[in-house]
């Protein structure tokens, strides 16, 4: 589910060629297609989804159904002046959210800059809302414009049952995180992630009447103080310190139905970064494939009441659309013969990779063949690169490879990981 999309060409590189004369050098301008050997580097899909984006303006409400796609889709209020994270914001309403047979759907409601999203959004304050079957959860995301991100998951969701549910959305850049009040949990707990019973292990041995029940209520005030991270992986509850002898300042909070506020404080060097936050309202995860269907009334944003009744003139982009889905994580690159990206002619290679597991059938290369080189031979390549666009967790390579290596499928190896429930299903 990582990707990366670079455009890149080697317009020029050297290398020895087995049997010729040592230091010869060859030289391709990809003007013309090279024909080099490929597998799997274009992949269509053979039979794709269709995605139906149908979210905006409804009488008294925002909302409806929205995809998660790598097409960008996005409906919001502009604001007034451009917002950093050095400035206060907040949101109020209701949220109702329903149930969707497709699942797996993903959306934000919050703060963002309209012109770029990614799955992992670009100038971004918001909640992540998360369909889980009969819940949909909610999450805190925020990322600045380079690149910097933070997160914060929570014991926090609302049924999908059509019930109404109030909502807050706040943040505060002058708030500091309070000291630690329970310093016997805190000496308990480690940057690594532990489950609450490998915790309650630690902690008996101190207080040997504790038990599991209220060990996890503890959990849970320190994670409302931001002062914990909670994961669930694996079907697994995963606890640890976080943000451990960091300077930090400004929080973001979330609050449901008036119960208690979960805060997340900033790193002050992410506070501080560029971000550049234009609109309020409602955009799609970019990343493959499903949906979620929920609506917000009763809005109020910067202490603004929104006058839903009518519409507001909002602005969106790919919010009411439906089209075949055909990019799902997929390869696409190789020679391109009209692109200029690197060189500023037309005529180069690249274009679009994907971070996957090794036994996924999508992984590929498309290279020249070059014959048997060793670490005995000299080698060197030059050129010229352009990367275009990148995303969180992306890898790729460029460079000499063996290509049986390549199309092999690999089965996965059981690796012990430190902090992780036991064993691990890790691909390599």
């Amino acid at each position: 589910m990582r990707r990366i999309l670079p455009l890149l060409a080697f317009l020029s590189f050297a290398q020895q060629i087995p049997g010729e004369t040592p230091g010869t050098q060859k030289t391709e301008t990809f003007d013309v297609d090279p024909g080099w050997d490929n597998s799997s580097n274009r992949v269509e899909a053979a039979d794709p989804p269709t995605v139906k984006q149908d979210f905006g303006w409804s009488p008294g409400r925002i909302g409806g159904t929205v995809w998660k796609s790598t097409t960008p889709a996005w409906y919001g209020m502009p604001l007034e002046r451009t917002l950093s994270f050095q400035d206060a914001f907040s949101a109020t309403g209701k949220i109702v959210a329903t149930h969707d047979p497709n699942g797996g759907g993903v959306a934000y409601l919050g703060f963002f800059n309209h012109e770029r999203q990614g799955w992992r959004p670009w100038s971004s304050m918001a909640m992540r809302l998360v369909n889980e079957g009969d819940k949909m959860l909610i999450f805190l995301d925020l990322m600045t414009a380079k690149w910097a991100a933070s997160a914060a998951e929570m014991e926090v969701s609302v049924p999908t049952d059509g019930s109404k549910h109030t909502w807050l959305l706040n943040y505060d850049p002058e708030a500091t995180r309070e000291p630690w009040s329970d310093t016997k949990l805190h000496d308990y707990l480690t940057s690594g992630r532990q489950t609450a019973d490998e915790i309650l292990v630690k902690a008996q041995q101190v207080e040997p009447g504790l038990t599991l029940t209220a060990l996890e209520q503890r959990l849970k005030a320190t994670l409302q103080k931001g002062q914990v991270l909670f994961l669930e992986r694996h079907g697994k509850k995963l606890w640890s310190l976080k943000q451990v002898n960091e300077d930090l300042k400004g929080a973001v909070s979330v609050q449901i139905d008036g119960g208690q506020e979960y805060r997340t404080f900033l790193p002050r060097g992410l506070r501080d970064q560029q971000v550049m936050l234009d609109r309020f309202g409602i955009f799609n995860m970019q990343l493959y494939h499903g949906a979620m269907n929920f609506e917000v009334s009763d809005l109020a944003v910067n202490g603004q009441k929104i006058d839903l009744s009518k519409d507001p003139g909002w602005e969106g982009r790919g919010h009411r659309t439906a089209f075949m889905e055909r990019d799902f994580q997929r390869q696409n690159f190789g020679f391109s013969a009209e692109t200029s990206h690197a060189e500023g002619r037309k005529g180069e290679i690249g274009g679009q990779f994907y971070n996957v597991e090794p036994d996924d059938p999508l992984h590929g290369y498309y290279a020249d063949e070059v014959g048997r080189l060793t670490l005995d031979d000299p080698i060197r390549f030059a050129g010229k690169i352009t990367f275009i666009e990148g995303s969180t967790d992306a890898g790729m390579f460029f460079g000499y490879f063996r290509a049986e290596d390549e199309k092999r499928v690999l089965p996965p190896n059981t690796t012990v990981v430190p902090g992780w429930p036991q064993p691990t299903v890790i691909h390599y």
